[in-house]
């Protein structure tokens, strides 16, 4: 009898860890240094705090509520950080036939006689003309601790503009997001000045920080 118990225990551990809701996030875990990165605030509420790195950049990463979607509640952030490098969106700008984009971790060549050049590559969509690209993605996560949950009740997203698609001078500006789907979201929103291009591999430290805090 003890082989048939044991077996409808194990069987219903995906059920019990897909009945287990997603632990808000109250506060921020944010250390003195983390990895590339230092702080240089930090809210007394531990809400939010700000960082710098490597070659001027900044990073800002904050606690953002989920009214509706995550999607949804990623808009405004995308919109601050375009009107902060007076950016547009990348499709709407001329486009070159002959397509090269360096960016850290992304190499992009695309050739062709079409005004507009994009790639799909799993969740991540990029959107390049010579002068730089639009890159994003976002997907459904398991949370920590619901590895064995059949639902994803997770959300992790990034957006980066890099290169010509930025000015007011900047090279780069993006976010890198993470959290349960029913919020709060953990939003590292990030800006790279015209010199810290090369400089940009500090955004491995911006993720890590993100999924850290945001438990998955």
């Amino acid at each position: 009898m003890k082989a048939p118990v044991l077996i409808a225990a194990l069987a219903a551990l995906p059920a019990l860890a897909a009945c287990q809701p997603a632990k808000p996030i109250t506060r921020l875990d944010c250390p003195q240094t983390s990895g590339r990165l230092t702080r240089v605030s930090a809210s007394a509420d531990g809400r939010s705090c700000v960082y710098t790195g490597a070659g001027g950049l900044e990073m800002s990463m904050a606690l953002t509520n989920v009214a509706g979607s995550p999607a949804a509640a990623l808009e405004p952030v995308e919109a601050q950080l375009r009107a902060k490098a007076g950016a547009q969106v990348a499709s709407q700008s001329p486009m070159s036939a002959d397509t090269a984009v360096d960016l850290p971790g992304l190499h992009v060549r695309a050739n062709g006689e079409d005004e507009h050049a994009e790639i799909k590559v799993g969740p991540v969509t990029i959107q390049a003309d010579n002068g730089g690209a639009e890159v994003r993605s976002s997907r459904d996560v398991r949370l920590k601790g619901q590895s064995l949950s059949p639902t994803k009740n997770g959300y992790r997203a990034s957006f980066m503009l890099a290169g010509d698609q930025v000015e007011n001078g900047y090279r780069a500006v993006g976010y890198e997001a993470a959290g349960p789907k029913s919020g709060p979201l953990v939003v590292a929103a990030f800006t790279a000045k015209a010199d810290a291009i090369d400089h940009l591999d500090v955004k491995e430290d911006v993720e890590r920080l993100v999924r850290m805090n945001a438990g998955l």
